[in-house]
């Protein structure tokens, strides 16, 4: 067995290490592989540490390896890696055995290997989003929603309260004149809102909602721009009906999401059901269907339902996209301007990958998959 080819190997073991699909014959080689060297004990206990390591075994499930392999290869020439440690080539291997970019610039230095790559620290504006968003009340005044607690009196009485990231309606008195609110989550930012009836609403980036601070004793209405989840409180009395770019989406009780960034808007079901209405056009959605409308035309298909909730659930999720939507979603949570170089873009891409890593983490393993390169200036990615 060649040297690149025990590494592989290594990293092969180590991939099911993390991903506890292990046998026992192989648990007791990659053993025998840490306690050979000083190196090696340095090395695994580095990847043990790592807090990326779950977002590349989750990485890991949706990778092509024989061309990610290659891709490997072919940078290794390009970059001139023989400069670097020799376990970077194992690091390497890792990138696409396990997703974990970044293990490039975690390098350590022993008796064996002096040679250390610096990291230089990251800067505030390359972290995540976090939880952040205004509220506009009702006579105009507008209130940031940063804080851990807080308390707000509207104009009619109703007590609004925060914590812990997540605005709540106290009211339960249904009226029929109707106070707005508007919350404004910017890029680089999410929150959460349970709104007077109970129903909760958690908000991506780039998200406006407008709704009544108690809801009327007719029908529950709210508009929404940007994307949102939403598990609504059943009553059969009053219709829950948001309104997304002129159309409505009806509902009684459900868990669905909406993502309306584009011209097209998109309604995904997960539980219960909802009905689009276009002008005099309506049609019914079931669980695991999810609906596109434009102007005046709806189409419904089944939904990659993992996909869609990734965004809630912590994650880039990419199937079989191209390297520009991926790139929108990380404008938004990222709050950078994207910008590209030349018009080869045809290529999809399938992965995932955590929220909670840095701007130039995610750039990095976009990088390793794609082949695309990343020049992060001031706050624009340029890619080419």
């Amino acid at each position: 067995m060649t040297p690149n080819q025990d590494h592989y190997y290594i990293a092969e073991l180590l991939t099911k290490y993390f991903n506890e699909d292990i046998s026992d014959d192989e648990s007791e080689i990659l053993k025998n592989w840490v306690a050979k060297s000083e190196t090696n004990q340095n090395f695994f206990n580095q990847l043990k540490g790592d807090e990326t390591i779950q977002s590349g075994v989750d990485f890991l499930a949706n990778l092509d390896y024989k061309e990610g392999w290659k891709s490997v290869k072919r940078k290794r020439r390009n970059l001139g890696f023989k400069k670097l440690i020799p376990y970077l080539s194992t690091a390497a291997v890792l990138i696409i055995c396990v997703g974990a970019g970044l293990y490039f610039f975690k390098s350590y230095s022993t008796k064996e290997h002096i040679k250390k790559v610096s990291i230089t620290p990251i800067s505030n504006d390359f972290l995540p989003a976090s939880s952040t968003a205004q509220l506009e009340l009702s006579d105009g005044r507008i209130i940031d929603l940063n804080k851990q607690s807080f308390e707000i009196a509207e104009t009619n009485g109703i007590n609004i309260s925060g914590r812990n990231g997540e605005l709540i309606y106290n009211s339960t008195v249904q009226i029929n004149n109707l106070i707005y609110n508007t919350i404004v989550v910017p890029k680089k930012g999410f929150f959460k809102l349970t709104l007077s009836d109970g129903t909760k609403v958690w908000l991506n980036s780039y998200t406006r909602l407008y709704y009544p601070v108690s809801f009327g004793k007719q029908q529950r209405n709210i508009k929404l721009t940007g994307e949102a989840y939403f598990e609504v409180k059943k009553d059969p009395t009053r219709p829950f009906i948001v309104e997304v770019s002129g159309k409505n989406i009806q509902v009684l009780g459900t868990k669905f999401n909406v993502n309306a960034y584009q011209p097209i808007a998109k309604t995904t079901l997960l539980e219960g059901s909802v009905k689009i209405a276009i002008n005099h056009k309506s049609k019914m959605l079931t669980p695991g269907q999810e609906a596109l409308f434009s102007k005046d035309e709806i189409a419904i298909r089944l939904a990659d339902t993992q996909k869609v909730m990734a965004w809630k659930n912590g994650e880039f999720f990419f199937r079989k996209d191209g390297i520009k939507e991926i790139m929108d979603e990380v404008s938004r949570w990222y709050d950078v301007e994207i910008l590209y170089n030349g018009d080869n873009y045809g290529k999809e891409f399938s992965g995932s990958l955590s929220r909670s890593l840095t701007l130039p983490q995610v750039l990095e393993m976009l990088h390793f998959l794609s082949g695309h390169k990343f020049k992060l200036t001031g706050r624009t990615v340029t890619v080419s």
